[in-house]
């Protein structure tokens, strides 16, 4: 769409070339800027093929009837933080039967101090209805700035997984 509309306004405006170049470059940061704020932050479900899915797409059951499965497709800073805090609190409080969320994190390349914040944020209002916050495959650079920040050690170690399969074997052995 962005390089259709380009083309069209620099042929609209033949002799004044430089009207197409702004008008694609505007539209590329728009579009940019709009996919940053616009993460997708879905449900999962584990799939017959031993991967973690899209639980609408694929029509999957939960993990565990008691647990929100979330996945960050984006890096978790200060676009995005407030959307995916947002999208877990609503179906949490939609969902009363919920006691654990899980945070696949295999997709969040990035995190920075507003990341951070929103985890801590995140736990706190969950920890005061009963939900405990756990996560899965969160990578060597964005743990490391956990470590760093402190949450590692405030949401506890246990609450960490190496993978989305030890997450998924944990919950099947009941492990809180």
């Amino acid at each position: 769409m962005i390089a259709i509309v380009t083309i069209g306004v620099t042929l609209l405006s033949a002799s004044h070339l430089h009207w197409g170049v702004f008008a694609g470059i505007g539209l590329a940061l728009v579009s940019f800027l709009y996919r940053r704020t616009h993460p997708r932050v879905i449900e999962v479900g584990h799939h017959e093929d031993g991967t973690l899915r899209d639980r609408n797409r694929f029509g999957l059951a939960a993990i565990a009837d008691d647990m929100l499965a979330v996945r960050i497709d984006s890096p978790l800073n200060f676009l995005t933080g407030s959307l995916v805090e947002r999208f877990i609190v609503d179906h949490c409080r939609r969902n009363k039967h919920v006691k654990r969320v899980l945070i696949c994190a295999a997709s969040v390349n990035d995190i920075d101090y507003s990341g951070i914040e929103t985890l801590f944020a995140l736990q706190a209002a969950l920890q005061r209805d009963g939900i405990v916050l756990q996560l899965s495959a969160v990578k060597k650079q964005v743990r490391d700035v956990m470590e760093r920040a402190g949450f590692i050690s405030h949401l506890g170690q246990e609450n960490f997984f190496l993978t989305d399969a030890q997450a998924i074997a944990a919950v099947r052995r009941g492990s809180p």
